[in-house]
């Protein structure tokens, strides 16, 4: 049995992340001992549903939150 994956990336260059996606494919391949019969029962793949990339990771990401400086200067509190 031999193991072989690859990972794609979509719109990386983003200030706050969104937008992008990373996924990751991985596929197991085997051979047979002989050609006669298969070794292995072939069964359907359960696919799932499709779907666009800004759908799949709408839940994923941080809030930005943009900086605001304190009105007085930080030593002036203590």
């Amino acid at each position: 049995m031999q193991w072989m994956a690859d990972n794609f990336d979509h719109n990386t260059t983003t200030l706050d992340g969104q937008g992008t996606f990373h996924g990751m494919g991985i596929i197991a391949v085997k051979a047979r001992a002989s050609t006669s019969a298969p070794d292995v029962a072939h069964d359907k793949m359960q696919r799932v549903a499709w779907m666009r990339a800004k759908k799949s990771v709408k839940a994923l990401g941080l809030t930005v939150h943009h900086f605001r400086p304190p009105q007085q200067k930080a030593l002036s509190t203590v």
